[in-house]
């Protein structure tokens, strides 16, 4: 691979990080409105919202939690009457 096309791929990684934003479990909590601990517990049962793990520590792209928020709707049926 060329160095102009390496540098170019690497660019184009910096920017996709930059759409992105790297939350901490603690942001994401304050998001939730849950604990962090409860985050934690999330985490271990491989619910709640997908994370990464960057130099050994845990964090949530901001894209992916928000597609996380997203897809928990419950559609129900109910009718008053």
């Amino acid at each position: 691979m060329s160095k102009t096309s390496n540098s170019t791929m690497m660019m184009a990684e910096i920017e996709l990080e930059r759409e992105s934003e790297l939350l901490t479990p603690r942001e994401v909590a304050e998001k939730l409105k849950v604990s962090v601990q409860c985050l934690n517990q999330w985490r271990s049962a491989r619910k709640g919202p997908p994370f990464k793990k960057v130099v050994g520590k845990v964090r949530y792209k901001s894209d992916e939690l928000q597609h996380w928020i997203d897809g928990q709707a419950v559609e129900t049926d109910l009718k008053l009457v």
